[in-house]
Parts: C-alpha cells; structure tokens; sequence
C-alpha cells in the first residue's frame, strides 16, 4: 500500500468511523425528523435513548441566521412516544425520566440555558397509548400532520423499537398497514434492539418478514458496542499504522482475547435471559462484531468506505469456524436459580441456562490460521471491564550479550520517545521504565483498570501513530491501579483517548439521523454471526456448567488451552459433573446395549452422536488419504444430519477436505440450487460453504437440467451412475452415511418401491414414492450401498421410537417381504461394517429421562 494511499485511506476511515456531529450553517435547507420510541417509558429509554434523544436536539439548537430571519431551525423534531400503558402512567413516568435520568452536561452550553431547552425538548414529546392497529394510524395521523407544518422541510420518520423481540413483528405490521408515511414523501426508517432470534432459523425468519415490509436500507440493528468511542476507532488506528497492519496475523500474534466481564448478575432481567443465556445475549452480537474488526482486511477500495467494510466483515464472518462443543466452557453463578425465583414462576427457571462462557473461535484464514481468539463474558466475576488484547508471540531469540540486551530493551523505549519527542510533541516524563512482559494493544473499551476509554500499545512494540480522532494521554491518574495495566506497567505504553468519547447511544441516534449504516448489523451480517453459534446453543440444554461464586474467589473459571479444546484449570471439587435439576426430571444414566440387530450400537444425545459420527468419519479420512490419498464420502438428505454436518464443518482437519470427494445419496426432483426442500440446498448451507473442499469434488446428483427435474429422457440417473463408475471403478464408497424414516425407509428408498429390486447393474434411479409434497426423487440403490467399506445410519427423535420396534420385532435380516416393508433392513455391506447411531429419544422413548452430558 503505497503512502498516498495509506494517507487517503486513513482520511477517509476517520471521517466515517468517528462521531463527527453536523454544524448548522445558514441557509441550510430546513429538515424535519418525526421520531416515534416504541417503549418509551422502558429500562433502556429510561437509561440511554432519551438522553442520546435531548444530545441529538441540542446539538441542532444553534442560532444559524446571523440576522432577523425566521429560520433559526433548520433541523426540526418531533417526538412520540408509544406503549401499552395509560397515558396518565406514561405521562408521569416520562416526566420523571426528564427530572432524573435526562442530564445537562458541558457539551450542552451554560446550565440555565440547557435546563430551558429540557423543557422545551420535554414538551414536544406525545405519548401514545398503542393497542390496536387504528390506534398506530391515529398516532401517524398525528406525525403527519406536524410534518406538513413545513412543505419545503425534507421528512423523515424514525421508529425505534426498544421494546422485546415478541412485540417488533405486531408493531411493524401495524405500523406498515396504518402508516402511509411513502405517499407523502416521507423517508421511513426502522431502528431494531437485539436479540434478532433466538437461532439461525429464528432470525432468517424474522429477517425475511422484516424485508418483505421494508428494504434493507431502511432497517438500523443496533449493536450499542460497535458506536463505543474507543470501537470506532479501531479501523482509523489500524490505518494510521500501516507497519502494524504487517504484524496482525498468524506470524506474530499470538491469540486475540474479547473479553466483557461484569460484577452484576442478570439484575431484574430474568425473564429474559432465561431464554438467551450468556452466548445469545452478548457472544453472537457485541463480542463477534469486535472480533470483525481486528480480523478484516482493511480494505483497499476508497470510493465507498461503509459498503467496502461491510463486504470486509463478512468475509470474515464467513471464515469463522463455528463455535463448537470442545472448544466452549460455560459456568453459571451460584445463586442464580434462587434469585430467578424470585421473578419468575419456578417451573419456567431453565435451570442451566449460562451466566459465563469462554469460547476459542478460529479464522479459516491465510492470515488468521489457527490464531485463537478468545472470546468470554460473565455475570458476577471479579471485576467489570470490556476491552480486546492482541497478544503478540515472544519470538526474540538471544544470543550474544543478552544481559545487556535485556537491560537495554528494559530502557530503549524511554530512550527512543526522548529522542523523537521534539518532532512528535510528546512531553518526556522523568521516570524508569520497568521492563515490559509482554507485546501487546489494548482496546480498552471501559473500566477495568483505566478510568477512561484507552487504544494502548506496549512500548516494545512500535510507537504509534493516531490519526485526528485520537489524542495522546501521560496522565498517570487515569489508571485505577498504579502498578498493573493488563499484566504490566502503565507506563510500558504508549496511550491515546478518543477526542470525542460521546455516549454509544447518543452516537448511535446521530448516525441514524444522518443515514450512516457502518455502526449498524445488516441482514447478511445478522445471519452469518448466527451461524458461528448456533451449534453451542444446540448444546445448551445438556450442558451442565460449572457453578462459581460471586467473584469467582476460588478462580473455577480460569481456563487452559489445549489444541482446539479449552479446559477449566482447577478442578471443581463442589461438583462431579452432574447437576441434580428436579424441576427437569430425575436423572438417570442411561443404559444401552452394544448393539443393534446384531450390528454395532453407539447411543447418546444427538450432539454427542454428531460428535463421535464426525470423530469416526474424520478417522477414515485420514486412513483413505494416507494409503490412497483420497476419500469418498455419501450423504443422505433430510434433517437428522444436520448437526453432522455441522461438526464436520468445525472439527474436521481442515488439511483433509482438499482430498475429499462429497455424493449425494439421494435427492429431491426439486430445483437444486434454491429450493429449501433440496438436500444439496442444506448441505452446502451447512457444510460446503464453511469447507475448502473443491467444487469439482462436490458430486451433485443432476435432478435439475436445463430447468427438467429428473426428465426419463436425459437420463441423469445414468448419468450419475456413469460418474461413479469413473471415479470409483470399484464402486466402493470409503463412508455412506444415511438416514431411517418413521416408515422404515433408508435414502429415498421407500417401502413397497421397485427401486428395491434393483439388480446389482443398476446403481442409480429415479422413484416416484416420495411424500406427497416431493414423490419425485433420484437415489442410490441397495446393491450400491452395500458395496460401501462403512456405513452408518443415524437416528434421532422421539417419533423413531416406533420404527425402532418395529426393526427389531421383525428379527432384523434381509428376508423375502421385510426389506419391502422395512427398506432399510436391506443395508447389509457385503464386504464393509454397520453401525447404528440411535439417540437416547429415538431409543427410549418419551420418558421422563435427562440425561447429562456423557
């Protein structure tokens, strides 16, 4: 990157990322924001949105006309707010939200002036009682009205939803179908709190709802952390420091730690975080946002700044290697089922549901390969703070003269800033430099051991530069502890503040006044962090955590690395790794026999299978590749090998996958490349994409050709069968993994279907016994799967219990009438293994078991 470049770059980043306030000048055209707070009178408005509100009109109430002109406002607003409480309640709860939560500060001018215009913001405020649909069109009435005072005004209406996620669809059908706001030249926008979703599904569909209402550009998701004033300044750092940029990555840094700790516990938030936990309230948004940040490229496209991060950040959230069960800890504070008693109904309390969690994340990256970084949050630990630590690799070697080295390393950082101070007007300050531990930068986000927001870099390191947004701090009482910054000396740093340290919220309110969208999580942004952690919250309801105290005084959670596995350090002598939850059951470990008509049994929950098929699958991959260096693996459709998929798309080596040839088992007669009923649909979104297996080794089955699905006269059975002649002349698979439906049918081979008298010349068909939505279906035949070297069939859910009796009154075997009736009892690898995979549900049945963690 070039100077010139690097300059601009840094120009134009700055200006983007840092909360530039507009100045009103004269003769400014006249603009009117109609600003609607759903949840007016709530936690969060009460805390931060109507005081970023009062910062946003004050900021806009400067005299512009030099002289007697009538425009003195060319930024006019008018405030609602909305709720399902009388307007008598609201009324007089917003006015003590204005007595007591609404502050003047210095930002705001002298302190008489600032209390007038308080109540002058106060008394433009309306509240609306909001129950019924007519009752939003009265409300938008309203705003329309004031909104036409000024024809000339450019108009805008902004709703804000601070309300919980089970009111945002209600409102925004409501809002859509009374609000005609368009029809007048209105500009709309929609203002979203998280959660989006409990899970992946759950936000696609929210998502999907959202857009068929609104476009894209209309909808602002906030994530208060990323219009933190010390966040928004990691990009223009990052691009002041072009030699920095050549250090962050997989040759220097060690790991990267993103940690939020707070002292507090959920406080009177029960209700909802018994359904989030720790992972959905703070890990899928605040803590993988900031882990975008330091992993994306800058990027190198200046014409369009905000959609050229945008594109940066989801490359990177595209590469991270989801969150999986080893690599995850969860902990949860002792007290927490007692305290949520206390708000909610007993027998609602999920009782282990986290508090804390400490998750190792990795970048399917050239730049960030096998960088850890560690992403962890609690409730009730031993301190509150928030910050990022690029930890860098110690990679100095010694040899000659390395008491002098050390001595002089111990000083040449104090040595160097005198020498440079003339030319960077950095005061020297008279004081021994004690020598540095460590490499590292520090986003310190917010208290902890500094009492204002900090981007630190260890002396030892580079001597930074800052672009305008930041400015240099020596002050050593801005440290709450004199001798200890993140495992070292203050004064082993260089640090700089942020020159504008606004609230987030207030910042975030400016941004959506002036349409700017790079502090906002878009849609392709939302998803993807959805899918990084929707294997750990699958774990959630047989994970027991580890109990710790407030404080955590006996250090239970402090935690080792260990390849792509963490482990708690100490050994918690309070519990066996079982915890006893009445209101969940008796527990029981269950007992299962070795096998299933008379082939191999593993059991256990369906995680756990997830876990071991993909350990099994891994394990002859690595045979296949040594001795004959590739691997051909098959799957079966449907929505049991789902998770599988998931886990090999986390915990299989990624130095296999270049090796591996994928096939289909069976397939629908839908379109393959858009139809969510396809199988090669679902698994490349659950597993092509997040591997490095090339596409030429991806073997889709051709039910859709020239848009004929699974036309007689092209033949693409033979086709098919034609391509696994070519690249398996001994048309054996290595692994054939498949499914059992609640009729006992196996791949798409149904009971009754002459597909299972296929003789041993014909590997591939087409059948037409398929469930009524999608009877057409392509699927390997009988004779081929049982030339496999292994297959596995996997069977999850309750609703198998019945199917698994059957199979087994029927005395298993292929005999004359039963492999009609039972399909699946004709797997019988002639010269392979079987093994049954059964979870617990589909073994036992409904009952009243739970079963911990294996």
């Amino acid at each position: 990157m070039t100077q010139l470049t690097t300059s601009v770059l840094v120009l134009i980043v700055s200006a983007l990322s840092v909360n530039i306030f507009p100045v009103i000048v004269s003769g400014a055209s006249p603009r009117h924001s109609g600003v609607i707070l759903l949840g007016g009178t709530g936690d969060l408005a009460r805390k931060y949105l109507w005081q970023a509100l009062f910062d946003a009109f004050m900021r806009r109430e400067v005299p512009v006309g030099g002289g007697e002109g009538e425009e003195q406002r060319p930024w006019m607003f008018t405030l609602f707010a909305g709720g399902s409480s009388h307007a008598s309640v609201a009324t007089n709860r917003l006015k003590d939200i204005f007595d007591n939560n609404v502050k003047c500060a210095d930002r705001h001018g002298s302190s008489s002036v600032c209390e007038a215009k308080k109540g002058e913001f106060f008394t433009k405020v309306t509240y609306f009682q909001l129950h019924l649909g007519e009752d939003y069109g009265a409300m938008c009435e309203s705003m329309l009205r004031s909104l036409n005072q000024d024809k000339t005004a450019t108009k805008e209406v902004l709703l804000y939803l601070a309300v919980p996620p089970s009111v945002f669809r209600p409102a925004l059908k409501n809002f859509k179908a009374e609000c005609k706001f368009g029809d007048d030249k209105v500009s709309v926008k929609i203002v979203l709190e998280k959660p989006q979703g409990q899970d992946w599904a759950s936000a696609d569909k929210l998502s999907e709802e959202l857009l068929k209402m609104f476009k894209e550009e209309q909808l602002y998701r906030t994530d208060h952390y990323l219009a933190k004033s010390v966040v928004t300044n990691i990009l223009p750092f990052r691009a002041a420091n072009p030699q920095l940029e050549k250090l962050l990555n997989r040759d220097y840094v060690d790991r990267v730690e993103i940690f939020m700790k707070e002292t507090v516990g959920v406080e009177d938030r029960y209700s909802f975080y018994n359904d989030m936990g720790v992972i959905r309230d703070v890990f899928q948004n605040h803590l993988t946002q900031l882990l975008t940040l330091i992993a994306l490229d800058l990027p190198v496209n200046l014409t369009n700044i905000p959609s050229a991060i945008e594109q940066a950040k989801l490359q990177v959230l595209k590469r991270v290697i989801r969150a999986s069960q080893p690599s995850t800890l969860l902990g949860q504070y002792a007290t927490y089922t007692f305290e949520a008693a206390k708000e909610i109904p007993e027998s609602n309390i999920t009782a282990l549901v986290p508090t804390f969690a400490a998750v190792m994340l990795k970048l399917r990256s050239p730049r960030w390969l096998d960088v850890p970084f560690l992403l962890v949050s609690g409730k009730k630990l031993d301190e509150r703070s928030s910050y990022i630590r690029i930890i860098f690799k110690d990679n100095d070697v010694c040899v000659s003269n390395c008491a002098e080295a050390d001595h002089h390393t111990a000083h040449s950082a104090d040595q160097k800033q005198q020498q440079t101070s003339e030319h960077h007007h950095r005061p020297h300050h008279q004081y021994h430099v004690p020598r540095s531990s460590k490499k590292q930068i520090v986003f310190h986000i917010g208290h902890g051991p500094a009492k204002i927001p900090l981007i630190s870099m260890s002396r030892s390191l580079l001597e930074p530069e800052y672009p305008d947004s930041l400015e240099e701090v020596f002050d050593p009482e801005v440290f709450s502890k004199e001798h200890s910054y993140y495992g070292d000396y203050p004064q082993n740093f260089y640090h700089a503040t942020p020159v504008n340290n606004a609230d987030a919220y207030s910042t975030l309110i400016e941004e959506v006044l002036q349409g700017r969208r790079q502090h906002f999580v878009s849609t392709k942004q939302l998803l993807l962090a959805w899918q990084v952690w929707d294997n750990v919250l699958a774990f959630y309801p047989s994970r027991v955590p580890r109990v710790y105290d407030a404080g955590d005084p006996a250090s239970l959670l402090n935690f080792v690395v260990r390849g792509d596995n963490l482990e708690f350090a100490a050994e918690d002598q309070k519990q066996d790794g079982m915890k006893v939850v009445p209101e969940l059951h008796q527990l029981h470990q269950a007992q299962t026999p070795a096998t299933f008509l008379g082939r191999r049994m593993v059991s256990g929950t369906k995680e756990g299978l997830a876990v071991q098929l993909a350990r099994e699958i891994e394990q002859a991959a690595e045979s296949e590749i040594a001795s004959k260096g590739v691997f051909h693996v098959a799957f079966s459709g449907g929505t049991t090998p789902v998770l599988l998929w998931q886990m090999l798309a986390q915990s299989f080596a990624s130095e296999y996958w270049v090796h591996v040839h994928v096939w289909q088992v069976d397939e629908r007669c839908v379109r393959a490349a858009a139809d969510t009923h396809s199988n090669l649909f679902q698994l490349d979104r659950q597993l092509l994409r997040f591997v490095a297996v090339p596409w030429s080794h991806v073997h889709a089955m051709p039910v859709d050709v020239a848009g004929r699905l699974c036309d007689p006269e092209l033949q693409g059975d033979r086709q098919y069968a034609d391509s696994i002649r070519h690249a398996l002349p001994n048309l054996q698979f290595d692994f054939v993994v498949l499914g059992l439906g609640a009729d006992g049918h196996t791949a798409s081979l149904f009971p009754q279907s002459p597909a299972l008298n296929a003789d041993s010349q014909t590997l591939v068909t087409v059948t037409e016994q398929g469930p009524k939505d999608t009877p057409r279906r392509m699927t390997m035949t009988l004779p081929l799967i049982n030339r496999a070297k292994r297959v596995a069939v996997l069977v999850t859910g309750v609703d198998k219990e019945g199917i698994l009796n059957q199979l087994e009154d029927s005395g298993g075997g292929i005999k004359m009438g039963v492999v009609d009736k039972f399909p699946i009892l004709g797997v019988n690898p002639g010269n392979g293994t079987l093994s049954w995979f059964i979870d617990y549900e589909a073994y036992f049945g409904k009952e009243d078991f739970f079963f911990a963690e294996e």
